[in-house]
């Protein structure tokens, strides 16, 4: 792959002073130094300056830079200062190269020799990382990789210098401080070397690509959790899409949606949204002939009569309108019972995870969140709760999450201990989940007090369980579950596949869904691009440099599932 720009300062100036807008800014004059036919341009110059206008030469977002340069006795000083940022882009030091990246700084340990050579190569990619990496003539390479992410600006008129810097005002004057010769300068608009480490997955685990090898391919980084079953059918949106959508218009929910970025804003934003609509109380006031209408009525029949106050409910009324609501944006939701309580799950496409979203306490409804910042779920607690007998520290990271609008704030912690100390994380220790599996799939009106078949999961160390079955308790429909596991599995998931279409070059893209109610179609973005839709397949050509394919999936409600992601590194030819 030819460089984009290519600077041979062992030859004549005169060239290359067009070819490199040299002086770009505030008039510098272009440099003037004495040429060696070996070693090239002296340093710093005899005047003059060496400036670079960025666009089309060189950004922050990805490329390669490669300076063959010759030090002097003392080395010390900016060898490239880039992307407008105040503190010198590449900076050597008798002992030391250092990496700066907007503040972040990296060293590289070497002992510089004056009248050697040296060729140093930095290669980036602003999605993935870094590598730097510097060879003495005659001598072993040293290298530096990272992972590392950054907002690229792409800035098109701030300018890189080599040598030095010019300063205020207005560049016109030139502050050279590196000592010795520069031979040449090389730029590409794609990372020549890998940019930083090599296939890892969100967890941090070293993956193989999921794709037979070909020459000059690597996979950067796989985002693809394992998919989980759902071998008790327990979770599926109800088949009843004109309500649904009704549900939306009459909530109000569009202009929920409107004022959210991500799944997280929304999850909050909806439990918010409904913990505002009527107070906590007892199931009082009744509709006349319609008791307990609060636990299985549609959303958009419900809705008005609430906000009338002819109708009140405590946290089985939340729990179903969560329910209503959460459907109607096409997410996977369900009740579940836990001690003394109806509280509410709903599938986070963004995380891959089953959270609990309670609504019940008006102004401080809550989520739960881990000392990361990941939602929970019940079962998430469930475990927790379940290790406290061998690790006491079990719970101390589950952080109370309070909705304020579309925004999640800590709760204030009262106790030692999170989960207790307040009621409604206390209720979640309890000897089982029981979840309601009807759906209300063709229930009739009147059919409330049949709730159809549920699942419940107890503790294995809790032989309550044995005891309840045993009297009876549990209802001729209801099951026992034994692994927790069975009542969380994914949802709207891409089984994504490839094969090779030209080896190397085109790669043939299959996915599947999974796990996904009204499926429509499948979304896919290549690196920055637009989101483009397919259904069954496609061919992805990959470029030199770093490569990146998102697929998501989209039901006809519009929700869209846990993005699939993969990097690749195409080595330039």
């Amino acid at each position: 792959m030819e460089p984009v720009l290519h600077l041979d300062l062992t030859k004549s100036l005169t060239p290359v002073v067009g070819a490199a807008a040299f002086g770009t800014h505030g008039d510098l004059p272009a440099p003037t130094g004495a040429l060696d036919p070996r070693r090239g341009l002296r340093f710093p110059p005899a005047q003059g300056g060496f400036m670079l206008a960025s666009g089309g030469v060189i950004d922050d977002a990805a490329g390669t830079l490669e300076i063959v340069f010759t030090p002097g006795r003392a080395p010390a000083g900016p060898l490239v200062q880039a992307w407008g940022q105040y503190q010198p882009l590449i900076e050597l030091a008798s002992d030391t190269v250092t990496l700066n990246l907007y503040g972040r700084r990296f060293n590289n340990f070497v002992t510089f020799r004056p009248r050697t050579e040296y060729t140093l190569r930095f290669s980036w990619d602003h999605r993935v990382g870094f590598t730097l990496v510097l060879r003495a003539e005659g001598g072993p390479e040293q290298v530096v990789r990272r992972r590392l992410f950054w907002n690229a600006f792409r800035q098109t008129f701030v300018p890189f210098s080599i040598g030095g810097m010019a300063s205020e005002p207005r560049f016109r004057h030139w502050n050279g401080s590196f000592r010795g010769w520069v031979r040449s300068v090389k730029t590409w608009n794609a990372p020549m070397d890998l940019p930083g480490p090599v296939g890892l997955n969100e967890r941090g685990e070293t993956v193989a690509a999921p794709f037979p090898s070909a020459p000059g391919i690597q996979a950067l980084a796989l985002d693809n959790p394992p998919i989980r079953p759902d071998p008790l059918g327990l979770v599926q949106l109800p088949d009843r899409l004109e309500d649904l959508r009704k549900n939306r218009e009459v909530c109000g929910l569009e202009a929920v949606v409107a004022r959210c970025r991500d799944g997280v804003e929304l999850f909050a934003g909806l439990t918010s949204h409904i913990g505002m609509t009527w107070p906590h109380t007892w199931y009082w006031p009744w509709p006349a002939g319609d008791q307990r209408h609060i636990f299985w009525k549609r959303a958009h029949e419900l809705l008005p009569a609430i906000r009338r106050g002819e109708a009140g409910g405590m946290c089985g009324g939340y729990a179903h309108m969560m329910e209503e609501v959460f459907w109607a944006m096409g997410f996977d939701a369900r009740r579940i019972q836990v001690r003394g309580h109806s509280s509410f799950e709903a599938h986070l496409s963004d995380q891959d995870r089953w959270v609990i979203c309670d609504a019940s306490w008006h102004d401080t409804c809550h989520l739960f969140a881990d000392g990361r910042g990941a939602l929970l779920g019940a079962g998430d607690i469930i475990r927790r709760h379940e290790a406290i007998e061998y690790d006491p520290d079990a719970l101390k990271d589950v952080r109370p999450m309070l909705c304020r609008g579309e925004r999640l704030v800590e709760a204030p912690i009262t106790s030692g201990n999170p989960m207790y100390g307040s009621w409604p994380f206390a209720c979640y220790d309890h000897i089982g989940v029981r979840v309601d599996k009807t759906r209300e799939y063709g229930r009739e009106r009147s059919d409330w007090r049949n709730p159809g078949p549920s699942a419940y999961y107890f503790r294995p160390t809790d032989r309550t369980a044995f005891r309840m079955k045993n009297a009876g308790i549990l209802g001729a429909d209801d099951f026992q579950v034994t692994d927790l596991a069975a009542l969380y599995p994914s949802r709207n998931r891409a089984r994504v596949t490839m094969t090779w279409h030209k080896p190397g070059e085109v790669l043939r893209v299959a996915a599947r869904p999974v796990g996904v109610t009204f499926f429509d179609h499948f979304e896919f973005r290549l690196d920055d691009g637009p989101a483009q839709k397919f259904r069954d397949g496609m061919t992805w050509k990959l470029h030199p440099g770093v490569n990146a394919i998102t697929i998501r999936t989209v039901n006809v409600l519009g929700a869209r599932g846990y993005p699939y992601r993969l990097t690749l590194w195409r080595k330039p030819a």
